[in-house]
């Protein structure tokens, strides 16, 4: 569920999704190179995907086991997602004497852990009150902490398993000076009776359907974003969503 969805953002730009993604792992590349094969020849990714199940054994055999136990969606993320280059950084500075607090530099996509303790009503305002939240100053007594985007990830993700939260279609940042960052819902992934589907969003908003149980070389077209509440994608055929993907789009 994860590469579909991931292939359905790449397919949009590959160019400019390979430059992204390519650099990151040699994972990646396995898989950059399995999208550029299943989109000229209409292949499935079957065969990436074990090769790529196998580099991970090797790597993290506990947490990728070989056999019937699975794994996790979050872990096979992260893992995929490891880089040594930089994706994004963001600044943090003090709202009351404009100190700089701390400068993070992002070497992969962001991967947020929505629990029940921290969620306010939408992935949209997780994101924004995460960048408005109180943290504590050693420069002033200042209390509170602003977070700017400086060079923005390409990719968001949410962890939701445990989290009652709605879906935005879009998550919206402004930065201080002005500027809006934007990243459209690209990808909900489904978790449920040990298997895991996915929902992808195309950029006009078609939503597509993927189980590799009931169609393993396809997707199927269940209607448009617009027509669906954003508390309803949460759940979809008795499966609960698990993991929320999110991608770049300039304003």
């Amino acid at each position: 569920a994860l590469f579909v969805s991931l292939y359905m953002i790449w397919c949009e730009r590959p160019g400019w999704w390979t430059n992204i993604l390519n650099g990151m792992n040699d994972e990646m590349r396995v898989l950059i190179h399995a999208f550029k094969h299943t989109l000229q020849s209409g292949h499935s990714m079957q065969i990436a995907r074990n090769e790529i199940r196998d580099a991970l054994h090797r790597e993290h055999p506990d947490r990728f086991p070989w056999g019937n136990q699975g794994a996790s969606v979050l872990d096979v993320s992260e893992s995929m997602f490891k880089s040594c280059s930089l994706h994004g950084d963001v600044t943090m500075n003090c709202t009351e004497c404009n100190a700089t607090v701390g400068l993070i530099k992002m070497r992969s996509p962001i991967i947020y852990e929505v629990n029940m303790q921290n969620i306010p009503v939408s992935t949209n305002e997780w994101l924004n009150s995460w960048i408005d939240s109180k943290r504590t100053t050693r420069y002033c007594h200042g209390d509170n902490v602003k977070i700017t985007f400086n060079v923005s990830p390409a990719i968001i993700i949410f962890h939701v398993q445990q989290a009652i939260v709605e879906i935005s279609n879009e998550l919206i940042v402004a930065n201080s000076n002005g500027l809006r960052h934007r990243w459209r819902l690209r990808s909900i992934i489904y978790y449920g009776n040990w298997h895991f589907t996915c929902i992808s969003i195309d950029p006009n908003g078609n939503m597509w359907y993927s189980d590799s149980k009931e169609m393993p070389n396809f997707a199927r077209h269940i209607g448009h974003i617009s027509t669906m509440p954003e508390e309803g994608l949460m759940n979809y055929k008795q499966l609960r969503a698990e993991m929320v993907i999110y991608a770049i789009d300039s304003i």
